[in-house]
C-alpha cells in the first residue's frame, strides 16, 4: 500500500513538473513580443528591448523555465506582466469565486441529480422520458447559450439577480447567493444532466436485481421497495446501490462488490416461507 502511495505521488510530482514545463513553454512561442505588447505598437524598439530583458525574456527558454522554477519552489510565483500584480495574490483574490462556483455546483448536481435519477429509475413512465429529454437538451446546448438566458430573463427584464459583479459572504450572504446563483445553474445544467442519466442507470440495474424481484413479490409497490431499508440499505461488504451512484460523482468504487444485501426480518421470513413460489435459482437475501 505505501509503495503504491509513493508510485502515486512521484507521478503526479512528475506530470505536475512536465504541464507546468509545457505551459511555459508555449506561453513563449516564438514570435510573441511581450515588450511590445506592454508598451504598444509605436514604442521604440530600445525600450521594447529594455522591456524584455527587465522581465529576463530576452534569456533562452531554458534559463527562464529554471530561474521561474527555483522561484516557484521558494513560494514566489513572479508577477503579472501586465498588472504587475504578484501572481499567489491574484490567486487569492479570485481562489474565493472559484471556491464558491465549484462547491455550488457540485452540491447541486449531487443532489438534483440523485434525486432526478432515483425517482425516474423507480417510477418509469413520463418521469423517465422527462428525464431522457432533459438530458439530451442539457447536453445538447452550449453553455454560453444557457447563460445568456438566464441573464436576459432573469437579470435583464426580471432583475431578481445581478448581471455581473460578485460580494463576497463576510459582506453580505445575501448579496452573496444573488450574485453566484445564475453562474451555478448555468454550470450545473450540464452536470445534472449526465450524472442524472447514470444515477437512474444505477437504479434501474438495481430494480432487476434478485433480491428486488424477491421483495417485489411480497411487497406492494415500488414505493416500499425504494425505502432506505430495502433497496439504499447495504450490506457492509456489499453496495451495488451506492458504488454505482456514488460512480459518476466521485469515480471511484469504495465498497467492492459482495453477497445480496440484508433485508428486513419479517420480509426474510416471509420470503423463506415461501420459497417455493419464487422463481428457480434466484438468490435468497440474507437476513439479521
Amino acid at each position: 500500500m505505501v509503495r503504491f502511495v509513493a508510485r502515486r505521488l512521484a507521478a503526479g510530482v512528475v506530470l505536475l513538473f512536465v504541464i507546468s514545463f509545457l505551459s511555459y513553454v508555449l506561453l513563449s512561442l516564438p514570435g510573441t513580443d511581450v515588450g511590445r505588447q506592454l508598451l504598444g505598437q509605436s514604442a521604440p524598439q530600445e525600450l521594447v528591448d529594455a522591456k524584455n530583458h527587465e522581465l529576463g525574456l530576452d534569456l533562452p527558454i531554458l534559463t527562464q523555465y529554471w530561474n521561474w522554477l527555483l522561484a516557484a519552489l521558494q513560494g514566489d510565483f513572479g508577477r503579472s506582466w501586465f498588472t504587475s500584480e504578484s501572481v499567489v495574490r491574484a490567486i487569492g483574490n479570485r481562489l474565493p469565486v472559484t471556491l464558491s462556483l465549484m462547491i455550488g455546483v457540485t452540491l447541486i448536481t449531487a443532489l438534483v441529480s440523485f434525486a432526478v435519477g432515483v425517482w425516474a429509475g423507480v417510477r418509469r413512465g413520463a418521469v423517465d422520458r422527462a428525464l431522457q429529454i432533459f438530458g439530451v437538451l442539457g447536453y445538447a446546448l452550449p453553455g454560453f447559450l444557457v447563460t445568456l438566458v438566464l441573464v436576459l430573463v432573469f437579470a435583464v427584464q426580471l432583475r431578481w439577480f445581478p448581471a455581473i459583479g460578485y460580494i463576497s459572504i463576510d459582506r453580505s450572504f445575501t448579496g452573496w447567493l444573488s450574485t453566484v446563483t445564475l453562474p451555478i445553474i448555468a454550470l450545473s445544467i450540464g452536470s445534472i444532466a449526465g450524472t442524472s442519466q447514470q444515477v437512474r442507470g444505477s437504479v434501474i440495474e438495481v430494480m432487476r436485481q434478485d433480491y428486488v424481484r424477491t421483495l417485489r413479490a411480497r411487497v406492494s409497490g415500488r414505493g416500499e421497495i425504494a425505502k432506505p431499508h430495502t433497496i439504499l440499505r447495504n450490506d457492509e461488504k456489499s453496495g451495488p446501490f451506492w458504488a454505482d451512484s456514488a460512480k459518476p460523482l466521485g469515480g471511484s468504487d469504495l465498497s467492492g462488490q459482495g453477497p445480496a444485501p440484508d433485508l428486513p426480518m419479517g420480509v426474510c421470513s416471509s420470503t423463506a416461507q415461501s420459497r417455493s413460489s419464487t422463481s428457480e435459482g434466484v438468490t435468497s437475501p440474507t437476513c439479521r
